[in-house]
């Protein structure tokens, strides 16, 4: 065999070879895949979520009940355990073990478009008083952040980040503070603090929200499950003494910020505030701004407040 035929046998080895090699890790990565889920990047683009998921319902049998109403109650069992699923790369970890129920009062109406292509994959009756289903179901995520979204106000919790001045300097009174949390815990809602749910997605909020990107706002209020994030600021400077009356001046703002990029301003100034001298001038119009602009938030919250 000349040396042109020896050179064209060995790459035509080298070649089979590497065809072997490739066809071989293949199969077997075909293999180890058999019966995993396909996974898919979420809408937020910042986990790897399944798009179809296998979940376990079970439901207690209530005495005198026969199988099929223990089975109709395992079935809605399997399907809030999906729900919650499909939400899960959504909301912080901690907010919705708290809250999964407020969760499923948002998504349980709107199910049927969010668990598609459900089955039944296995049911059994491990012990006398339990039955127990497997459901298989593909999970529309995209429509249930949209179905959260524009369920948050059912969830009534808000994140209040403020500042006080006094004399244009910062003081540590958070009077502005104390009025809303006191207002919303009157109104029915619950605070949330993001700084105490530390996992890297809480920093930056003041930047996202003054973005103006309306999906990066309506991401933050999801995460968090909050119906909105209230912004504001309250101050006051000495006016005048007289007849041993001291009198201050407070001006302050509000930003609320609510889901579909929903926001509204509200503002008060010359809120005059009286003592016996200049400090509790100050904390008096202070005070007295706060209120006004506490209330204006409520009714912004409830819907019945304008933007301004």
């Amino acid at each position: 065999m000349d040396e042109k035929s020896r050179s064209k046998g060995l790459r035509f080895r080298v070649i089979l070879t590497v065809a072997l090699f490739l066809c071989t890790g293949y199969f077997a990565l075909c293999r180890a895949n058999v019966g995993q889920e396909v996974f898919v990047q979420s809408p937020g683009g910042s986990h790897l979520v399944p798009e179809t998921v296998t979940v376990e319902g079970k439901a207690r049998v209530r005495q005198g009940e026969n199988g099929p109403h223990a089975r109709v109650r395992a079935v809605e069992d399997a399907q809030r355990n999906a729900l919650i699923e499909a939400v899960r790369p959504l909301i912080h970890p901690v907010v919705l073990s708290r809250e999964k129920e407020t969760v499923l009062r948002i998504l349980i109406p709107k199910k049927g478009s969010i668990l598609t292509e459900t089955e039944i994959t296995g049911e059994q009756q491990p012990e006398p008083d339990l039955y127990t289903v497997f459901m298989k179901t593909k999970l529309a995520r995209d429509r249930a952040e949209d179905i959260l979204i524009r369920g948050l106000p059912l969830a009534k919790r808000v994140i209040i980040i403020t500042s006080d001045r006094w004399d244009g300097k910062p003081s540590d009174s958070r009077t502005l503070d104390r009025h809303l949390a006191s207002l919303a815990i009157k109104k029915g809602y619950g605070r949330v603090d993001p700084g105490a749910l530390t996992d890297g997605h809480s920093g930056g909020v003041l930047p996202a929200l003054h973005s103006g990107d309306a999906e990066a706002v309506d991401r933050f209020l999801v995460y968090f499950l909050v119906s909105a994030v209230v912004e504001g600021r309250v101050g006051a400077v000495f006016s005048e003494e007289t007849r041993q009356i001291y009198s201050s001046r407070a001006e302050g703002t509000i930003r609320v910020y609510k889901a579909r990029g929903g926001a509204g301003s509200f503002a008060v100034r010359d809120v005059l505030g009286f003592g016996s001298n200049e400090k509790k001038s100050g904390t008096d119009a202070i005070g007295k701004a706060s209120a006004i602009l506490a209330s204006k938030t409520m009714k912004s919250l409830s819907g019945g407040q304008k933007k301004k």
